[in-house]
């Protein structure tokens, strides 16, 4: 992988954040190049009683994402090769869980994130 071009992001949750149904964790403008690139995306969750899903978006589109169930922290990664599109794009990181009813608890103070880095 290259240095030259780069983006990174990575955030611990507080006790009110881990609750939320669904949430940006965070949304950057990124200078694309229409160059191939690594997404990736990375984080530890818990639901107690629904699936919690990581997703990082590019320009609205899902394009890489993790999903658990389990009661236990568990490690999410996904990856995906995707080319970012010359000019201006938005990324962003979202929790959510895949229910209608209650909220998880998800990845409170464990680290989450993503990695964009071009090939």
């Amino acid at each position: 992988m290259s240095n030259k071009y780069r983006y990174t992001f990575s955030t611990y949750l507080d006790n009110e954040k881990s609750t939320k149904t669904s949430l940006t964790l965070n949304r950057i403008k990124a200078t694309g190049h229409g160059r191939k690139c690594i997404l990736m995306c990375w984080g530890a969750m818990k639901a107690t009683t629904l699936t919690a899903r990581l997703s990082v978006y590019v320009n609205g589109k899902d394009s890489c994402s993790g999903i658990t169930s389990s009661t236990s922290y568990v490690p999410v990664f996904d990856s995906n090769i995707i080319t970012l599109p010359e000019g201006e794009n938005t990324i962003e990181l979202r929790l959510s869980a895949q229910a209608n009813t209650a909220t998880a608890y998800i990845g409170r103070y464990h680290k989450l994130g993503f990695i964009v880095a071009e090939l």
